[in-house]
């Protein structure tokens, strides 16, 4: 069973039939095995409690096993994750810090935007701008804007601005339709041919010299 924090009393109790807890013959008892991690309980506010992945070795007398390498993020952001959830109390993964995995142990820690942005080379920013909600979702943006001009292969399907609450998104939330629907124009393939005055590069039906030629995405 996977995302075992996010259950609630009700599927807890459900759960707990299925499997024959309460069941007095071991016989009768199903085996269980579950997958979850109480860092990523999101769902309390829909009546999920971590209480119930955190006496799951009790409830069934079971061996908890930490998978503890990470196969997507960056080292940057990998060790960014880990100072914030540090200080949270009673983690189950305390001291079983994550890692980036072994066959990406030798690559750069900032991922590919170490060699191509010269400015935060990879790094995980902390964006300084005007309190407020607009201000700071257009900071966001203007952030994805400035990274998107660097990477020849950026994709805006990729890119997500999150907050705490969504509403506090309001005054951005038009904007991805209209950065995609503009990159798609940008990224067509080019009808002309020659040379392009602003990059001096053969215009030769290639979608990645449009994006060189026209850099500006808003």
């Amino acid at each position: 069973m996977d995302e075992y924090q996010d259950i609630g009393p009700e599927e807890y109790a459900l759960i707990s039939a299925i499997a024959g807890r309460s069941l007095d013959d071991p016989d009768l008892q199903l085996s269980l095995f579950v997958v979850g991690d109480d860092d990523q309980n999101i769902y309390a506010f829909a009546g999920a409690s971590i209480r119930f992945i955190r006496q799951f070795e009790a409830d069934y007398r079971a061996r908890p096993q930490f998978l503890i390498e990470n196969y997507r993020s960056t080292g940057h952001i990998i060790a960014a994750a880990n100072a914030v959830i540090a200080p949270a109390a009673d983690r189950m993964k305390a001291g079983h810090d994550i890692a980036i995995d072994r066959r990406r142990s030798k690559a750069p820690p900032g991922g590919d935007m170490a060699a191509l942005d010269p400015v935060a080379q990879g790094r995980v920013q902390v964006l300084d701008c005007r309190a407020g909600d607009v201000a700071q979702a257009m900071a966001a943006v203007d952030e994805l804007v400035r990274l998107s001009r660097l990477d020849p292969e950026w994709s805006w399907s990729r890119a997500a601005i999150i907050a705490r609450d969504w509403r506090r998104l309001a005054s951005v939330r038009p904007m991805p339709k209209r950065l995609v629907s503009r990159w798609r124009w940008q990224t067509r393939a080019c009808p002309a041919s020659g040379a392009c005055a602003r990059c001096s590069s053969s215009l030769t039906h290639c979608a990645a010299k449009i994006r060189v030629c026209w850099p500006s995405v808003i």
